[in-house]
C-alpha cells in the first residue's frame, strides 16, 4: 500500500490533484487518479487539494493503539511545531494530553535538531562543497534525488532531526520500547518506512491524526495542567519549524564565508534547484523546506486552530519562553553511524517521444495547429504538449482534454438536436422558449428566431408542460390532438430540476393515425362484406334446402307408385292370370 491513496469510487476526474502536483507523480489510469509511488516526493498538497475528498493515507494509528492497550512502553518523540498545532495556554498541557493517551514518556524532537544544527555548521565550512543543502526536510530530498540528481552531491550527509531524535531515544530508553514521531509533516511516513530495516522510529502520526485521536477521547487538551518534557534539554534547535529556523539554530552572526540563502515553498525550491549548477551563485549554505514558512504549515496540521501568522507566533512565543542563549544543549552524544546517511542519485527514468509523436498524440484530441493549442491546463498540466508527453509515459490519459471533450460534446449534442425527425421544445423556468429546433419549426410552421424568449403558449396552447408545471409529475408521456396544427403528436415533457428548465419532445404521428383510421375503415368494409356473403350463403344454403326437400318428396311418391305397380304386375304372372 502507498502512504497517499486515492479511493476510486469517489474520483470525479476534476484533475485538481495532477493540477496541484507539483513533479506530476498522479497518474489517471481508466478515469481515475493513482499515485505513481516512485515519482512521489511526500509533499501531501494532493491531500487538500481534492474536492472529493477522495484520498486516504496510511495510518499507524489502531498500531500504536494497540501497542498501548497491550501494555507496551512507547515513547513520543514530538515535533517542536506543536505549538502551532493546538490551542495551548501551556506547552505542557500537550505532555499532560499525551500521557493521558497512554505514552510512557514525551520528548521533544529538537533535541535530535541539535545535533544535525552541530554537523550543518560543520559542513558550512566544508572547502569541497561549493553548495551546502540542508537534508532535514525529506520532501526536498526525494525531489533532489529524483528530479536534481545532479545536486546530489551538495547534499549534507546527515539524518533528519527525527531520525537522530530517534536514535538518541533508543539509547536512553532501551530497544523494547516504541518509538513514535508526531508531528505536521506527510514525508515523515516515507522516511519512517525507509529507516524501517533500522527500527528508528516505530510509528508516526501527524498532528491532524492526533486531533481525532483525542476527539474521540473526548480530552479537552486546553483544560489539562501542564506537565514538563522528558529529561532531553534542548534550546536553539526549536526554531526548526519555522522558515530560517535551521540557520538560526545551527549558524552564528559571526559565521562568515558563505552566502546562506534561506528557501521555502516547493515552487521556490523549485526554481533555485533548477540554476544553482549554471554558475550564477557561487559558495552557498541553503536553507531549504518544502511547506510554504516552514514546518508549522505542513500537509498534517490542516486541523490547526490557528492561522499561518499565528502559527508562527505561537512558536516564537514558546522559544521566547525557553531559550536560554548562553547554554548549549545536553545529553546529546552520538556516534558518526548513528546520523550519517548517503543520498543516492534516483532519476526519474522515462521515455521521452519524438516531435512527431507529439504531434499526432495532439491531433487526436483536435490540436491540428498552434492556435489549437489553448495550454489552459484544465487536464492539471501546463502545456498541450506537456499533457501529450504525458499521454505518450502513460502518466495521461488522451481525452482529458477538457476544452476538447466539451466541444466534442457541445457538436455532438447539437448534431443530434438540429437533425433528429423529433420537435425539440425547451423552456426556461418562466416557461419561455429557449430551445427550437429545425423539426420543431418545420412543425409548427414557426421560425427560431419568432419563438425564442416568448410563452410556450405562442406556439401551442396546451400541451404536455402544463401537466408538469407544477413539478408533479415531473415526466409525462402521451398522446395530444392539436387542432390549430391539425396534428398528433406524442409528446414527452419533463422538468430538468438541475436546470430548472423543461424538455419538450413531440413525434408527429399524424400520417400513421391518418393510416390508421383508412385501415379501420377498410378494416370495418370488409368485415361488413364478409357478413353480407354469409348471410346470402345462408339464404342459398336454406333455399336449396328447401328445394331438395320438395324434390325429395316427389321423388318418393313416385318410387312408391312404380314399386306398387311392378309388385302388382308379377302378383298376376305367378297367379296365372295371363295364360
Amino acid at each position: 500500500m502507498n502512504i497517499i491513496n486515492f479511493t476510486k469510487a469517489n474520483c470525479k476526474n476534476c484533475y485538481k490533484c495532477v493540477r496541484s502536483c507539483p513533479v506530476k507523480a498522479i497518474k489517471i489510469k481508466d478515469e481515475q487518479a493513482e499515485i505513481v509511488a516512485e515519482r512521489c516526493i511526500g509533499c501531501g498538497i494532493c491531500l487538500h487539494s481534492c474536492p472529493q475528498n477522495a484520498k486516504s493515507i496510511k495510518s499507524d494509528l489502531e498500531t500504536i493503539q494497540e501497542w498501548i492497550k497491550d501494555g507496551q512502553k512507547v515513547v513520543v518523540s514530538i515535533a517542536p511545531s506543536f505549538p502551532a498545532a493546538f490551542n495551548l495556554k501551556k506547552e505542557g498541557q500537550i505532555v499532560t494530553a499525551l500521557k493521558q493517551l497512554g505514552f510512557y514518556a514525551i520528548e521533544e524532537t529538537a533535541a535530535g535538531a541539535e545535533i544535525i544544527s552541530l554537523l550543518y555548521k560543520d559542513f558550512y565550512y566544508r572547502k569541497d562543497y561549493n553548495h551546502v543543502i540542508t537534508t532535514s526536510c525529506p520532501t526536498v530530498n526525494y525531489l533532489i534525488e529524483r528530479y536534481y540528481p545532479h545536486l546530489v552531491k551538495y547534499m549534507v550527509p546527515v539524518v533528519s532531526p527525527m531520525i537522530a531524535h530517534g536514535r538518541l531515544l533508543q539509547r536512553q530508553f532501551g530497544q523494547k520500547v516504541k518509538i513514535v514521531f508526531i508531528g505536521p509533516c506527510i514525508s515523515k511516513k516515507f522516511e519512517t518506512l525507509h529507516f524501517q530495516h533500522d527500527r528508528v522510529i516505530d510509528a508516526m502520526i501527524t498532528f491532524d491524526e492526533l486531533h481525532r485521536w483525542l476527539e474521540e477521547e473526548n480530552i479537552s487538551i486546553e483544560n489539562l495542567p501542564s506537565t514538563s518534557f522528558g529529561q532531553t534539554y534542548c534550546n536553539r534547535a526549536r526554531w526548526y519549524p519555522l522558515a530560517g529556523g535551521v540557520a538560526l539554530s545551527s549558524l552564528d552572526k559571526e559565521d562568515k564565508g558563505r552566502k546562506i540563502l534561506k528557501i521555502d515553498g516547493l515552487e521556490n525550491c523549485r526554481e533555485l534547484l533548477s540554476y544553482l549548477d549554471n554558475g550564477e551563485l557561487e559558495n552557498t549554505w541553503i536553507e531549504i523546506n518544502a511547506c510554504d514558512g516552514g514546518c508549522i504549515n505542513g500537509p498534517g496540521n490542516y486541523e490547526s486552530p490557528w492561522g499561518k501568522y499565528i502559527r508562527e507566533e505561537k512558536v516564537k512565543e514558546y522559544i521566547t519562553k525557553t531559550i536560554d542563549v548562553k547554554k548549549q544543549a545536553k545529553n546529546l552524544h552520538f556516534e558518526a553511524k548513528d546520523v550519517y546517511k548517503t543520498f543516492i542519485e534516483r532519476p526519474i527514468c522515462s521515455k521521452m517521444p519524438s516531435p512527431e509523436e507529439i504531434k499526432s498524440i495532439l491531433k487526436q484530441i483536435g490540436k491540428h495547429k498552434k492556435e489549437d493549442e489553448l495550454n489552459c491546463g484544465g487536464c492539471g498540466y501546463n502545456t498541450c504538449r506537456e499533457k501529450a508527453i504525458a499521454v505518450y509515459q502513460g502518466m495521461a490519459e488522451k481525452y482529458m482534454c477538457l476544452p476538447y471533450m466539451r466541444s466534442r460534446g457541445e457538436t455532438l449534442s447539437n448534431f443530434i438536436i438540429q437533425n433528429t425527425p423529433n420537435a425539440i421544445i425547451v423552456l426556461d423556468h418562466n416557461f419561455h422558449i429557449i430551445e427550437f429546433n429545425p423539426s420543431a419549426e418545420k412543425l409548427f410552421h414557426w421560425e427560431n428566431v419568432q419563438v425564442l424568449k416568448k410563452p410556450i403558449e405562442m406556439v401551442m396552447e396546451k400541451s404536455g408542460f402544463n401537466e408538469v408545471k407544477n413539478h408533479s409529475p415531473l415526466i409525462y408521456r402521451g398522446k395530444r390532438y392539436l387542432p390549430s396544427y391539425d396534428l398528433v403528436v406524442i409528446e414527452t415533457v419533463l422538468y430538468i430540476k438541475e436546470q430548472d428548465m423543461y424538455l419538450g419532445i413531440f413525434s408527429d404521428i399524424t400520417q400513421e393515425m391518418s393510416n390508421k383510421k383508412a385501415l379501420d375503415e377498410m378494416k370495418t368494409n370488409t368485415l361488413n362484406m364478409a357478413q353480407e356473403v354469409i348471410d346470402k350463403q345462408m339464404r342459398v344454403a336454406q333455399e336449396i334446402a328447401s328445394l331438395l326437400g320438395e324434390t325429395t318428396a316427389e321423388t318418393k311418391v313416385t318410387l312408391t307408385q312404380l314399386k306398387k305397380l311392378v309388385q302388382g304386375q308379377e302378383g298376376d304372372i305367378y297367379s296365372g292370370k295371363l295364360y
